[in-house]
């Protein structure tokens, strides 16, 4: 039987910790190639190692949670249970919400991890969101290594400045550096000067 999750206000963080959400299209059933034509019609196959890791989430005491706009459909949770247990899924170990539950860890193919910078929001027709949303992707890990890259030099340059005796100040042609007491760096305009 595949149970469907319902809220419990009494729940303790540990709980809710323990929790992770998974949508059911594009994550565990490969919907890629199919055309919505009903809550209860699903054609694809498995995505590949979506059933390995339910398992394995499942055996480390994490509970599992099917979440899809399926389940507003009265036919949607036979049909996506009747699939996952066709597919080897332990429907009688998940659960199934229609609604988002408050879990720790989502799982979800059209969603954008929030690291403070909001994703672009397409407003021409015919954008090809999952495109778009594999970019942000690839942006956001630059910007990271990036920022690693930056504090790296940043570091060295620290180092060089007070390995040389420099007195926390570097002067390049258009720009000066000054190391500061609290171990940041101010870039000023290069002054032309005696320092």
């Amino acid at each position: 039987m595949f149970n469907k999750w319902e809220p419990n206000p009494n729940h303790t963080q540990v709980e809710t910790s323990k929790i992770v959400a998974v949508d059911f299209d594009g994550v565990l059933h490969d919907s890629s190639f199919e055309k919505w034509s009903g809550a209860d019609v699903i054609l694809g196959d498995v995505v590949p190692g979506a059933l390995d890791f339910v398992y394995r989430a499942i055996n480390n005491k994490w509970v599992v949670v099917i979440v899809s706009s399926r389940f507003l459909y009265p036919v949607g949770p036979d049909a996506v249970g009747r699939w996952l247990g066709s597919k080897g899924f332990p429907i009688h170990s998940m659960l199934w919400s229609d609604r988002k539950p408050p879990a720790q860890i989502f799982i979800d193919d059209h969603a954008f991890e929030f690291k403070g910078l909001f994703p672009f929001i397409p407003l021409i027709n015919g954008s090809n969101v999952h495109e778009l949303a594999r970019q942000f992707v690839l942006l956001n890990q630059e910007i990271s290594r990036l920022t690693q890259r930056v504090s790296g030099i940043a570091d060295n340059l620290k180092e060089v400045m007070l390995g040389y005796n420099l007195g926390g100040v570097c002067v390049g042609e258009n720009h000066a550096v000054l190391l500061l007491d609290n171990g940041q760096f101010e870039v000023t305009e290069s002054y032309r000067g005696n320092w």
